[in-house]
């Protein structure tokens, strides 16, 4: 690497001896000064505050902020940043967002309007995924054993052009759903209206009777209708 070195006066005593330093110095300055150029340099070092610098070699750049480094670029063109917030744009809309300190992934169509990714606490937590418009929101996220789908402000509607399957793991697990509060959009009736009339107006096992004499126990229904009858021997 070229370098300089200012020469030592020290102990010179008559007007030629410094003429010969400043000669040599101007002679070395001149070189340097139309020799020197991005060829000769192989390593570019900028001190900053805190022990923070910015070094240029033939590696690549480093950033470091004192304790880490916090970007590098190597001369593949393989780039690393770490702690950095990264934005499509500055302010305004449509935007993408890379933040670890707040929404871990972003991206937006306006203030109101987007889909973020979180960092829930808890090492049982799933990253949480929110999408947000001004009518609603929907999160998803998973905590231990349990995954929640959430959708508030809004109807959800669940569609598709072939069946809809819900399938339990095993038989001890279920599809845990309240009868009164699944509806019928033809009738306008719930499931449990629907049982609950069915199990007081049956028209199957309405009432038995045990007929003596000829030993017949008769099943009717409710409208006295006889449906089945059985002989019963002595």
């Amino acid at each position: 690497m070229a370098s300089f070195e200012m020469p030592n006066v020290e102990g010179l005593t008559s007007i030629d001896e410094l003429k010969n330093a400043v000669g040599k110095m101007t002679k070395e300055l001149s070189w340097l000064l139309n020799n020197i150029d991005w060829k000769n340099i192989n390593e570019l070092n900028i001190g900053l505050d805190n022990g923070a610098f910015i070094r240029i070699s033939n590696d690549g750049i480093t950033i470091n902020d004192g304790t880490a480094d916090t970007l590098t670029a190597n001369i593949k063109g393989l780039v690393t940043m770490t702690g950095a917030m990264i934005k499509s744009k500055d302010g305004g809309y449509p935007r993408v967002e890379m933040n670890p300190e707040q929404n871990m992934f972003a991206a937006y169509s306006a203030e109101n309007n987007y889909l973020t990714i979180q960092a829930l606490s808890g090492q049982n937590q799933s990253p949480q995924m929110t999408i947000k418009s001004p009518s609603g929101t929907l999160t998803a996220f998973i905590s231990g054993l349990a995954a929640y789908l959430a959708v508030t402000g809004t109807d959800f509607y669940l569609s598709t052009d072939r069946n809809i399957v819900l399938s339990p793991g095993s038989i001890q697990y279920n599809v845990i759903v309240p009868f009164d509060q699944v509806k019928d959009p033809n009738t306008n009736k719930f499931l449990y209206q629907e049982l609950a009339g069915k199990a007081s107006v049956s028209e199957a096992g309405y009432n038995l009777v045990f007929d003596n004499t000829t030993r017949n126990l008769k099943m009717y229904n409710k409208s006295g209708g006889l449906l089945a009858q059985v002989n019963i021997p002595n």
